[in-house]
């Protein structure tokens, strides 16, 4: 005998839904001051990744992160850096 399609809104049984995505990180209340190092540090990052100084690329890139643990830009310099390393 062939199966009738399931209602969509009832749940199917047995089936387990996929968890929801976790949500960003809020970003991190900083000083003025920390701010300006933050604003620093990647711009040296930055500077540091495109003449090909990959070590410091990694520390300045790893001292943003410190600071703000969910830069997007300070997480590829330094994915981009610690890459060209190993």
């Amino acid at each position: 005998m062939p199966r009738l399609p399931q209602d969509p809104s009832t749940p199917d049984e047995g089936k387990v839904a996929a968890p929801e995505p976790p949500e960003p990180a809020p970003a991190p209340v900083l000083s003025a001051k920390d701010k300006r190092k933050l604003r620093t540090l990647l711009a040296n990052a930055r500077r540091t990744l495109k003449t090909k100084q990959w070590k410091k690329a990694l520390r300045y890139s790893n001292e943003v992160l410190r600071l703000d643990p969910s830069n997007a830009q300070a997480t590829r310099i330094h994915a981009a850096a610690a890459a060209k390393l190993h």
